[in-house]
């Protein structure tokens, strides 16, 4: 199966008999289609090394065998702890043809948190991706006062010599084990041929913004279509041609998940791994990719970054660079209304020329020139962001998922205006609640949360739409807005409705505010907890001769203070009143996961945000 340049009618059947299909049918498919094509890129020792499809699923197949020796079943669960490499995926699609059940576990989650998803998901076996994660894991079981493991496999395994724990062993002595039988490798292809479309393919823990993170499950048919061909529905530039992608986006993150595991098995889309330990940024600058798919936050900093590099460059740059940023960003405004864009494009020589003059070599240096499509997902990103990265010549994306309910929307243009509308994707229907809440249902959405009925029969209402928890405006021909998360919507004194989202998302259009946690709910007026991009606002300090010896000294100087005034005031003047932010304080350290300032994935809790700044808090209304 390959759907890249085929038609929107050809790809949609096939992936109706996606939604009839397991992992390992696909996955076979696929390597007897193109046994020779290249499956994935990754680093080692400095060289990229390729993988075909049929070495790819060899290897897969091999990992699934070696499995079998450590006692892994059909339902079994294998817990991963680490970063995106070769081996997280091998072991990740091996634990998936057997019809055992695998699930990441965040690298930034706390000792207390690994122990409640090794406990809760109930993994025996578990993979670290180097010493620092092994050492998680070991603090989870004295954090829960027992052995939660029989079997741990330590995939970088240079400081293996450390540990005296026989659970211990490399990924290496893990693929000794399959070459030492036959039994394990036909056990496992028996494994294999009983998997159905139903089967549970694994387990994705919500970020646990509002409790305790629940493991949310999908079916193999429903893994493929909601996070697999969703990406592609959402997407549509990302199967028009083949492409190549940095593969970033942690493995325990359903979107994650499916660019890097799923999306490639019916797509020319080539992951390329990091050597461990190597930045994104280093990472992007050998690559350079023709998509990118990642959080707001990644596109935010990246904006930053060059936005900073050209506001510190000389005048006549700075002054080139903005004219040809307001050309791009005329041609972006005439391209959201051309549903051909994508074709079209080419056929501008006075754009290109300044384009390759003027934006490329910025955009060059951050290993984005070679971009054709772009998207961001995972929260709202600020419109002003988006803009500008139209302006640069990138057609960035906003599109909408939930772990529960797989992808569920994105603009119709690939050439989309920020304020643009979402469109449902196929084959699900995106419906209105009374109270505005977006309704999810048809093949792609979760089956149920691990071990938890009740929470699995509150999340569906009673004509089994998912419940997404999310408000939207909703327009005649379907399409809709969001608004924000429904627990979230702030009711000031005056009786006035407040979508923090959209202040939040003012504020962190300036390159220098990474964070922001808006408070108001019963106040007479908003207030704002800022968490400063460090990165962005000592390239400022250093061009403005601002003298500071730390994070601290830095947020502390007055002229600091002035700068986030001056941003606040620019968002405040593109809001209604009620929703302008009156105060605001500097969180005076950086954000940190593992120490429980925010979820793995770097949301901020309004209420632990509270209660770890309540002085600032109560400060801000007490000078009201």
């Amino acid at each position: 199966m390959n759907v890249t340049g085929v038609s929107d009618a050809d790809a949609r059947l096939e992936c109706e008999r996606l939604a009839r299909s397991t992992v390992p049918q696909i996955f076979a498919e696929r390597a007897a289609e193109a046994p020779d094509s290249v499956a994935l890129r990754y680093k080692d020792r400095g060289i990229y090394r390729e993988l075909t499809w049929a070495e790819y699923f060899a290897r897969v197949q091999d990992v699934a065998a070696a499995l079998i020796t450590l006692g892994a079943t059909p339902a079994g669960r294998i817990a991963i702890m680490g970063d995106p490499t070769v081996e997280y995926l091998l072991t990740h699609l091996a634990a998936v043809i057997l019809g055992a059940i695998p699930y990441g576990i965040y690298s930034t989650s706390s000792s207390s948190e690994t122990a409640f998803l090794l406990e809760h998901g109930g993994a025996r076996i578990a993979f670290a991706g180097d010493q620092e994660h092994l050492d998680k894991l070991l603090s989870a079981e004295r954090h829960a006062g027992r052995v939660l493991l029989d079997h741990i496999v330590l995939i970088d395994d240079r400081t293996q010599f450390l540990y005296d724990d026989r659970r211990v062993i490399s990924f290496a002595e893990l693929n000794e084990r399959e070459r030492g039988g036959k039994d394990s490798r036909a056990l496992m292809e028996s494994h294999v041929a009983q998997v159905t479309p139903d089967s549970k393919v694994g387990l994705i823990f919500t970020s646990g913004t509002t409790g305790s993170p629940k493991g949310a499950y999908y079916t193999h048919s429903g893994m493929m279509v909601g996070l697999g061909f969703g990406l592609l529905e959402v997407m549509p530039d990302l199967r028009h041609r083949p492409h190549r992608v940095v593969t970033h986006l942690p493995l325990a993150h359903g979107m994650g998940q499916g660019i890097s595991l799923f999306v490639p098995l019916f797509a020319d889309v080539v992951q390329h791994l990091p050597e461990r330990g190597q930045s994104l940024a280093a990472m992007m600058k050998e690559i350079r990719p023709t998509h990118f798919l990642g959080v707001p936050r990644i596109w935010q900093k990246m904006a930053a970054e060059l936005s900073v590099q050209v506001e510190n460059s000389g005048w006549l740059r700075r002054s080139l660079f903005s004219w040809a940023e307001e050309i791009g960003a005329r041609r972006a405004r005439r391209l959201y209304g051309t549903p051909n864009a994508y074709v079209r494009r080419r056929f501008e020589p006075f754009w290109q020329v300044v384009h390759r003059f003027m934006i490329w070599p910025a955009l060059y240096k951050l290993g984005m020139a070679y971009l054709q499509g772009g998207a961001s997902g995972g929260a709202p990103i600020p419109a002003s962001v988006m803009e500008k990265w139209h302006a640069w010549g990138v057609p960035l994306r906003n599109v909408y998922g939930s772990t529960e309910a797989g992808m569920m929307g994105s603009p119709r243009n690939i050439w989309a205006d920020p304020e643009a509308a979402l469109a449902p994707t196929f084959p699900r229907s995106v419906e209105r609640g009374d109270d505005g809440e977006v309704l999810v249902k048809g093949a792609g959405v979760f089956a149920g949360y691990w071990c938890d009925e009740t929470a699995t029969a509150a999340a569906f209402d009673t004509h089994g739409r998912v419940m997404t928890g999310d408000i939207a405006e909703f327009q005649s021909d379907g399409c809709y807005r969001l608004v924000d998360r429904k627990k979230d919507i702030l009711i000031t004194s005056g009786g006035k409705n407040v979508a923090p989202a959209t202040v939040e998302n003012a504020l962190k259009a300036s390159p220098y505010i990474s964070e922001a946690v808006i408070f108001g709910d019963g106040k007479k007026y908003l207030t704002a907890l800022i968490e400063v991009n460090f990165d962005a606002l000592a390239n400022w300090a250093r061009s403005h001769d601002v003298q500071y010896t730390g994070f601290t000294t830095l947020i502390q100087h007055p002229g600091v203070r002035s700068l986030l005034s001056d941003e606040i005031e620019q968002a405040n003047s593109l809001l209604a009143r009620p929703e302008q932010v009156k105060y605001f304080r500097i969180i005076p350290k950086e954000l940190d996961p593992e120490e429980g300032d925010t979820t793995p994935t770097r949301k901020i809790k309004r209420k632990h945000a509270y209660s770890m700044f309540k002085d600032l808090v109560d400060e801000m209304y007490a000078a009201g």
